[in-house]
């Protein structure tokens, strides 16, 4: 089990030659939960603070505050345990490397074995993405950018982690090959009994993938829980503007879209109260002066002093 426990990260940011720095709060107060086997979805438009999490959990930036543990134990004193797949397979790959080299790596940063061997293993886990053997002494520009994030997973679980995090996996892929990549994560999740943390602002893949989903909107939660009771009935006006937004193949007309005004506030000024009060339709004067916390509302956790409102439930 990895868990997330009040997870805060804070930047400092300098805002000219003669000016003080400010404090930009891109993570506040964070919680959740993943097991072996089971996917998280955190979503969210840009700036909301998706990849700062992800930077977390995968070790690449420490938290401000709040801990990450995995069955009880501080996840940072063993970082091999999480691996890490990046958004852009053309740029997370070293152009020099063949892809047999680029695999093994990792077990020649962190592991005792030898040569043959590593060369054994960075096979194995090439088949088991696709890739064939021939393809190990072909260098990235000669692979697709499918194949190249096959190459990537496979590095990525070569030190067999518990905890892969995907940051934006295939949103640089073309449409046709992202649902083959997909399938392979769903695979791959089920053999190695992987916690899986995806960090997606496409919610196709979501509801495809995530059995979980954690709903970001400037850096705090605003709705989490089962990714189906959220799809079927979003509870946070933000999370309806996100689902709303999604394209349908459904034919005929579809229901009135809400809509959110004005633009997403600053993080280095955020707003008091609810940070969604000046864009929010629902609003009242309890949303402009009071934070919401997160609370349970028709199973699952949402940060809005109205999300069991008759008159809101009945509008959506």
């Amino acid at each position: 089990m990895l868990e997330g426990i009040d997870l805060a990260k804070t930047y400092s940011i300098r805002r000219g030659a003669f000016r003080a720095s400010a404090q930009l709060q891109a993570l506040d107060g964070i919680s959740f939960r993943v097991g072996a086997g089971e996917t998280l979805a955190v979503v969210g438009e840009s700036g909301c603070g998706k990849s700062t999490l992800s930077r977390l959990i995968s070790g690449l930036e420490r938290p401000s505050a709040g801990r990450l543990m995995i069955d009880g134990a501080p996840l940072l004193a063993n970082p091999r345990l999480v691996q890490m797949v990046f958004q852009d397979p053309y740029g997370s790959l070293n152009p020099r490397k063949t892809a047999g080299a680029l695999i093994a790596e990792p077990l020649r940063l962190n592991s005792t074995l030898d040569a043959a061997a590593r060369t054994r293993e960075a096979r194995t886990l090439m088949a088991k993405v696709g890739l064939s053997s021939e393809m190990e002494t072909r260098y990235p520009h000669m692979f697709s950018g499918g194949q190249r994030q096959r190459i990537a997973i496979a590095r990525a679980l070569i030190l067999r982690p518990r905890i892969l995090v995907a940051d934006e996996p295939v949103s640089a892929l073309d449409v046709s090959i992202q649902s083959q990549v997909l399938n392979l994560l769903m695979d791959l999740r089920d053999e190695f009994r992987l916690a899986l943390v995806l960090v997606s602002h496409n919610l196709h893949v979501v509801r495809q993938l995530a059995g979980a989903m954690l709903v970001m909107y400037l850096g705090r939660a605003v709705e989490q829980g089962p990714a189906a009771a959220i799809f079927a009935r979003p509870r946070h006006p933000y999370t309806r503007t996100l689902l709303a937004s999604v394209p349908s193949a459904r034919p005929g007309p579809r229901p009135e879209r809400l809509r959110l005004s004005g633009e997403l506030p600053s993080a280095l000024d955020p707003p008091p109260g609810c940070a969604l009060h000046a864009r929010c339709p629902f609003a009242v004067e309890r949303c402009r002066v009071e934070r919401p916390e997160l609370r349970d509302v028709d199973g699952r956790a949402v940060a809005c002093h109205r999300a069991d409102d008759p008159t809101i439930v009945a509008a959506a």
